[in-house]
This record gives structure tokens, sequence and C-alpha cells, in this order.
């Protein structure tokens, strides 16, 4: 009571100001509680309208889905829907306009000018880790406009990044424990791994098949647990361990048959991948969390969509890595396989009919026929796999022309270069572009490559003050005329920092047609920054995300390991069924 009452006066006293952001720390087990006793008592008395909330388990991150819930809860705060199909969210970037574009309605109503601002809640917004910050910071700018923002951290901190020029206050709610430990500078827990371990019932250790060695792990739920909990990190490091073996242990079992989903301790599946990540269990032994048995696993809870992605996300996160080590190629396949189960898992609950017959056949055939035509020296084994998808689904006309299309094209290296003008451009015009607007100085710059490459000086004049996309585009149209290998290489360099910064689609094509000049580390980050959060329809289809990252796929991975990223669209790109 102590808790609640603590914290229900201090956002009272918040919430009488002007709009701000509040980070409430919420690591302590009585803080969810008395936040919702909060907001509760603020609804029965009419002062948050509407009460929007997106919230989870304490043991799952939110990721893609999370933000489609988001989207959800605005449209369905102010009672629209989106007019027809083509207004739908598609990805994140339309996800992200179109809650922007709701935040709108929960200002100031103009007939009643004294109504109380509403209370918008996210819960472990800390845990939304692929959101780019500057994506946070547009939005918690505009819903600062109309509404008093809270943020809750649950299992991770609020990245401070995102709060530039932004009023944020902050309540913590932790035990006494915690804090004192702090002060004196001692080894002290992860408060996120002690505020999950501190729920756990001696039905929790039962369910994973640890009863017996429960009070080993944890001792009972008392006053010395919470004490042990905030201060014993070498304690809390064992228990977390220990428990993320067993739940990567069930997820296997489950993901070969031998368990079945329904019979999965609750507990493995909330927080199995939570403690896989906070104990670094490797690439090897996380695979399991991409089963179709997980998955199947994750949704008999209410949190399933959310819970699962955030799963899949951990696993790609583990295989990026190893990508990006020197000598880890053979790691995209993995990357690949658990950016296609998060597509479909996507699908599963935003397009359902992608995963139907004829269209998700059509799909693999078209995501293999893009990755066959980077490699034609290997077109025998992606010819006989498309020839596969194609033979199940032959004789439908309405699909016919796209058959055609996929037969006449796969296996041709498609990849057009711009053809560069005369180099002749006189003093005068060269004079009136450094004069003109940047527009107009990238213009002549890709117009005339040959003649800025000849003169790095020149060069430097025309590139100062472009915007990211205009710059990525001058770079990459005139790398190719550099005859120094030193420049070429400083302005491809520069070149892929302004596209990860800030490009766009255009800048991103031009950038691939110099693929083979750029290192391996620089096309793997590329490609990463382009893979993920993709309905299956954008990764797989023509002029998708996987036909954009194609050129940079040779530099980046081996033959040998786009041929297995072949095998894993073929069999991975299906609905997540478990029988």
């Amino acid at each position: 009571m102590r808790v609640a009452a603590d914290l229900a006066s201090r956002l009272d006293g918040w919430v009488a100001h002007p709009p701000s952001i509040l980070i409430v720390d919420a690591r302590h087990r009585d803080a969810h509680a008395a936040l919702d006793a909060w907001i509760g008592a603020r609804s029965r008395a009419g002062a948050v309208t509407p009460r929007l909330r997106v919230s989870h388990a304490a043991s799952t991150r939110i990721e893609w889905h999370a933000l489609v819930a988001l989207g959800a809860a605005l449209a369905d705060a102010i009672g629209e829907e989106p007019s027809d199909e083509e207004e739908k969210p598609d990805g994140v970037g339309a996800l992200w306009s179109r809650a922007l574009g709701f935040l709108a309605a929960l200002g100031p109503d103009e007939d009643a000018p004294d109504r109380a601002l509403s209370v918008l809640v996210l819960d472990d917004l800390g845990a939304l880790a692929d959101p780019a910050p500057e994506d946070w910071q547009a939005f918690l700018a505009t819903a600062v406009q109309f509404a008093h923002v809270v943020l809750v951290e649950s299992t991770a901190p609020v990245p401070e990044g995102i709060f530039a020029r932004l009023s944020v206050d902050r309540i913590d709610v932790g035990g006494a424990s915690h804090a004192a430990a702090v002060a004196s500078g001692a080894p002290v827990a992860s408060p996120i791994a002690a505020a999950i371990l501190e729920a756990l019932s001696a039905e929790d250790f039962a369910a994973l098949g640890l009863g017996e060695a429960a009070e080993a792990i944890v001792p009972a739920p008392d006053e010395t647990r919470r004490a042990l909990l905030a201060t014993d990190a070498a304690k809390v490091g064992d228990a977390v361990t220990r428990l993320a073996t067993r739940s990567l242990e069930l997820a296997a079992q489950v993901g070969s048959g031998v368990v079945a989903p329904d019979a999965v301790a609750r507990y493995a599946v909330r927080a199995g991948g939570s403690h896989a990540s906070e104990t670094d269990a490797p690439l090897e032994c996380c695979r399991v969390l991409l089963s179709a048995g997980w998955f199947a696993a994750w949704h008999l809870d209410p949190d399933g969509p959310i819970g699962f992605s955030a799963d899949v996300r951990r696993v790609r996160r583990l295989a990026a890595e190893r990508w990006l080590e020197p000598r880890g190629e053979a790691a995209f396949s993995d990357l690949l396989e658990a950016t296609i189960v998060e597509a479909v898992s996507v699908a599963n609950t935003a397009e359902p009919a992608t995963l139907e017959s004829p269209m998700l056949e059509l799909t693999r055939a078209q995501g293999l026929a893009e990755l066959a035509k980077v490699v034609p020296d290997h077109r025998a084994p992606f010819e006989a796999l498309i020839r596969r998808e194609l033979d199940s689904i032959r004789g439908r006309e309405e699909i016919a022309s796209d058959i055609d299309a996929i037969e006449s094209s796969f296996g041709v290296v498609d990849v057009q270069r711009d053809a560069a003008p005369p180099s002749e451009l006189s003093a005068a015009a060269v004079e009136a572009a450094l004069a003109a607007s940047p527009f107009e100085r990238a213009s002549l710059a890709i117009a005339h490559p040959r003649h800025f490459a000849a003169s790095p000086t020149l060069l430097e004049a025309i590139l100062e003050g472009l915007d990211d996309v205009s710059a990525v585009e001058v770079r990459a149209t005139v790398v190719p005329y550099v005859a120094d290998a030193s420049l070429r290489a400083r302005l491809l360099a520069e070149a892929v920092e302004r596209q990860l910064r800030g490009g766009d689609d255009d800048s991103f094509a031009r950038l691939t047609l110099s693929a083979a000049a750029l290192t391996r580390e620089q096309a793997a980050a590329l490609v990463l920054a382009r893979l993920g959060h993709d309905s299956l329809r954008r990764l797989l289809r023509p002029h998708g995300n996987l036909a954009a990252v194609a050129p940079l796929l040779p530099r980046a991975s081996s033959p040998k390991t786009l041929l297995a990223a072949g095998e894993v669209i073929a069999t991975r790109a299906r609905p997540l069924s478990h029988r």
C-alpha cells in the first residue's frame, strides 16, 4: 500500500503540470499494480480520456508487433479505421505515420477546453530496440503536445538518446535495498533479472522441472529473497543461467514435437528468450526459438504475437553479429531465416492471405529468382527450386503472367548503370553550379561524374552542405570514375555512413551499383539496415527488400551461403503451423 500511495501522490503532482514525459522505473513488483490503480481511479473520475496503453508481460520485449498494437490502440481510441485496403500500414514507416497522425486526437477538445489531458502509458519502451532514435524523438515530441506520456521501465531502461530537447521527469519505484547497494558501490544485480526472478512461484519451478532445485536457485518469496536479489549479482546470474538453459531445452523439445505446445511451462515461454539474451546464449542454442512449435506455444499466450516476434528478433541479432565477424559469411542464411520467420509471423496476424496458395508459392519463387540473379554461375540449384514452386501452381490463369515473368527473368544479372555523358563542362557552368542550390549542384555532379571525379577539390565544394540523399547519390555516381584508390575508398565509406544515417530507396539503389568496391563490412551493414520488419510480400516480391539488397550479397557472402539462403526461402517461407 505504501508503494501505491506514494506513486499515486507523485503522479498526481506530475499530471497537474503541463504535459511532459515521465519515466517510471517499475522494477519493484508492486509498481505495475500501483500504476494500474492510479490510472483506474483517474479513468473512473473522467480525468483520463481516452486511456491508451501498449503493455505486455514483464519478461517479453516489444518489437514490430508493438507498433501494430500502438497503431490499433490509437485508431480504436478515436473510432477510426483506414478507409480502404491501400491505407492500412505496410511496414514500420507507414505505421509511424499513421500513429503520429492519430496522436492529434488526444488533444484538448474545442467544445470542452477544460477537459483533462489524456495520459498515454507505454510499457517497456526501452526494450523496443529496433526503431531508430529519431523515430522515437518524432513520436514523443508529437505525443507530448497532446498528452501526458508515461514510459514504464519493465525489462530495460529507456535509452536517453530519444529525449532530445524534450522535458523528462523520473520516478524510481525501486526497493530501498537496491538504492542502498548502488550508493555503497557494491556489485549490484541486474534490476531486470531481479524483478523477473522475484515473481517466480513454487508452481513456476515445478512446471519448469526444477522443483527440487528451487530453493538453491532462488530462496522463498519473502523479504530475504528481495534483499538477496537486489544485492547478490552472483546469485541472480546463476539463477538466470539455469533458467535460460532449462527454457531453451523446453523450446527444443517443443520444436521437435517431443513436448506439446500447451504442455510447455508458461514461464519458459514468456521468460526464456529474455534469460537467453541476458546470459549471452549462443546462436546455436537460440535457433530453437524460431520453430513452429515455439510459435504455437507463444500463441497460447495473450502476448503471443509480441512475445514470439521478440524472440525471433533476438535470434536475428545474434545472426547479424555472427555475420559481421571476419569469417561469418555462413550466418547470412541464419539471418535470412529469422527475417523470414518474423515476416511470416507478421503475415499470420496482418496479411493472412499472403500465406495461402497460390500466392505463397509465387512469393517463394519470386524470392528465389531475386537471389538467382546475383549468382548466375550457380543457376541450376535455384532453377530446380523455382521449378518446384511454379509447377505446383501452374494452370491458374490469374497468376500466369507472374509465372511467365519469373521464368523469363531468373538467372539474369539485372544491374543497370547510368551511362556517363561526355565530361566536357565549361568553367562558367561549374562556377554557376558552385553558387547554386545544393540540389542543382548535386544534379550537375550526377550528370557529369567524370568531370568532378578528376578534380577532388571541386568535388568537395560540390558535396558541401548536401543532404544525406544527395550526398550518397553524388558520391556513388562519381566513385567509378575516380582514379585514386584511397579517394575512392573514402568516398564510398562516406556514402555508406550517410546512407545509414538518412538515405532513401533511390540513394540505396545507386550505392548498390558500386557493390563490388565496398568492403564486406560495408555491404553487410547496408543489408542489415534494409532487411527486417518486413511483411512477407515486401521481403520477397520483385522490387522488395531482398531484391534491393541482392546486389550486395555476393560481396558480403559466398555463393555457398547464398545457395543455403535459397533453401531457407524454400523451407521457411511457409505458415508457422504446428501439428
